[in-house]
């Protein structure tokens, strides 16, 4: 029964994998610079103390920030965890121009289980960054040729980006004595961000 529930998690996940593929979850013109808006790993409890991450160690809840956590989990517990989220975002521009918009995304998948007394695993997918923009500017009298006189047009620029990071880990954790733990994760990270510009005169 142990071994079923672990391959559906494991085809969950990975099928998880597949739809995370070009997601987003924000639409801002600063995520244009660098990877993008990074994103907050934390579960929903975490998120719901303020972030508090790193010195839990609950046998109730999934802790990636905390690998040595994963040893706490009962021998005959399995979790399974799944964030969603959802962003409404109002822009406005200089000249009074406002915009709403609303995404909505797969927040992350993870699990958590143990192998042994002392020994606890943890796997999931995490979103590691998001790109999401799409926003033009448009300057009238843009002189084409300063040596011809009254040589003006109106210049259009587009600005248009999508994609993110993923990352995928696995931890193990093992309980070495009362109140002291070791544990470690490894990621493996993926996806792309697409930034596209266009100028029309």
């Amino acid at each position: 029964m142990h071994n079923y529930k672990l391959v559906l998690s494991v085809l969950a996940l990975l099928l998880a994998t597949a739809f995370s593929f070009g997601q987003n979850s924000t639409n801002s013109p600063y995520t244009r610079f660098g990877f993008g808006q990074i994103s907050d790993n934390n579960s929903g409890d975490q998120r719901a103390m303020g972030g508090v991450s790193l010195g839990l160690r609950s046998p109730s809840s999934i802790n990636v920030a905390n690998p040595a956590s994963y040893s706490s989990v009962d021998s005959l517990s399995f979790m399974f965890d799944v964030g969603m989220s959802g962003l409404m975002s109002m822009f406005s521009d200089g000249d009074g121009k406002k915009r709403t918009t609303f995404n909505g995304n797969l927040e992350y998948i993870t699990m958590q289980f143990p192998i042994g007394k002392f020994l606890g695993a943890s796997a999931g997918i995490l979103p590691y960054s998001f790109s999401g923009y799409d926003f033009e500017d448009t300057q009238t009298g843009y002189q084409l040729d300063p040596s011809i006189e009254n040589d003006t047009t109106n210049v259009t620029r587009t600005y248009y980006g999508q994609g993110g990071i993923s990352q995928v880990y696995a931890g193990l954790s093992i309980k070495l004595f009362d109140h002291v733990a070791l544990g470690a994760n490894a990621y493996y990270m993926f996806g792309n961000s697409t930034n596209t510009r266009h100028i029309s005169f």
